[in-house]
């Protein structure tokens, strides 16, 4: 049963992800998958692979991932963001990017009292954790490394902007919100997990000169999910989860003359199945009749 589950599970994440096109993106950028039990479902993470994707101000369909970006813009009318034509740039490529961590994880999630417990790890040595523990919940570690090529024209002072769109319940996907940590800015460093080099030097924005620009995300649900999400751990009440799909776009941003300039960046994510614990299948159930009524019959003979 759990093996055909598997191997659906895997088609869905084929069906519903366009082809990948992620040569030169350093580090993990193959999706893979994971099962667990929890302590009443099944859960199943399978994250997509990674592909290298460049921002258009002239999104080619509903589903290009710039329209994600476009979308959730608009909450933030003080900010014009542009693509490279726009801005008379060269676009970056792919190489400039590395995919430190990228795993599925189901059940546990958390940095104490095991280290090594599926949690993620900044360039400079932090650990990250949800706080989850023998629950029903399931997620992703992403750890994203900008670093600009030697002699380029790459830009060195940047920050990240993300995006995503999801699907709860097998429903309609969202039409694109900005991934940020606080109001006060779209840029995910702003107040999110990121840094340069390995020493954490956090800012906004990122100067990745000689070095590396780099963030970190967890995102993550639990089968017991109220609106709005919740920090950490997994709530004790609220809506019922039975499946979601959440994509992301992560781009790297830099700001000239004609606007906050997209270069590209990477499109990630993740679908997550809850299911009953596995069950005997209808066909078994008879052949536990016989050794039950002679287990009833044994115990009436000796009373």
């Amino acid at each position: 049963m759990r093996l055909l589950k598997g191997l659906f599970v895997a088609a869905l994440a084929a069906l519903s992800v366009p082809p990948a096109a992620h040569a030169g993106i350093g580090g993990f950028s193959s999706g893979s998958s994971v099962n667990g039990d929890g302590p009443t479902l099944d859960v199943t993470v399978t994250t997509i692979n990674a592909s290298f994707v460049n921002f258009t101000s002239a999104p080619t369909s509903p589903s290009d991932p710039s329209n994600w970006v476009l979308s959730g813009a608009a909450a933030w009318p003080g900010y014009t963001f542009v693509d490279t034509a726009q801005a008379g740039v060269q676009p970056i490529s792919a190489s400039d990017f590395t995919i430190v961590q990228y795993n599925p994880w189901v059940v546990n999630q958390y940095t104490n009292p095991a280290p090594g417990t599926n949690y993620a790890v900044g360039l400079n040595g932090s650990h990250h954790s949800r706080n989850v523990i023998n629950q029903n919940a399931g997620g992703a570690d992403f750890v994203l490394s900008y670093t600009p090529t030697a002699g380029s024209n790459d830009p060195t002072t940047v920050n990240f902007l993300q995006a995503y769109v999801q699907s709860v319940n097998g429903g309609a996907f969202t039409s694109g919100t900005i991934d940020t940590c606080s109001a006060a800015s779209p840029y995910y460093n702003k107040f999110c997990v990121s840094g340069t080099d390995h020493n954490g030097n956090f800012g906004v924005p990122l100067n990745a000169s000689g070095s590396e620009a780099w963030m970190l995300d967890i995102p993550y649900r639990c089968s017991i999910w109220p609106a709005g999400g919740a920090n950490a751990g997994c709530p004790a009440a609220g809506s019922v989860l039975t499946s979601e799909t959440e994509y992301f776009i992560t781009l790297i941003e830099s700001d000239s003359s004609s606007g906050a300039v997209l270069y590209g960046g990477i499109e990630w994510g993740y679908n997550l199945v809850f299911a009953p614990h596995n069950v005997p299948e209808p066909s078994t159930l008879p052949l536990l009749g016989p050794p039950l009524a002679l287990l009833l019959l044994r115990r009436r003979h000796r009373a």
